[in-house]
């Protein structure tokens, strides 16, 4: 969907950046990878590792839904990177 945006800026709203669509593309990847190592998990340690995991993945997901810059985990790194 986001290289399908980022070939079509006319569909997008006013003051969305391609950077934006850039960070934006690797959630879906990094969600995937990570439902991966849950599944791994799971299999191989115990299930309840693989639930934890998943709550960590889903947590993943509410925290960079604005963004991985944008969004509450952004504004939490940014505050974190000035101290």
């Amino acid at each position: 969907m986001f290289i399908y945006l980022r070939d079509r800026p006319e569909l997008l709203q006013p003051g969305v950046s391609p950077r934006y669509l850039r960070t934006q593309r690797i959630r879906p990847l990094t969600g995937l990878a990570m439902y991966v190592v849950c599944g791994i998990g799971g299999w191989f340690i115990a299930p309840v590792v693989g639930v934890v995991c998943i709550a960590v993945v889903i947590l993943y997901h509410a925290l960079t839904c604005e963004g991985l810059h944008e969004g509450p985990l952004g504004r939490l790194l940014g505050a974190a990177g000035r101290r």
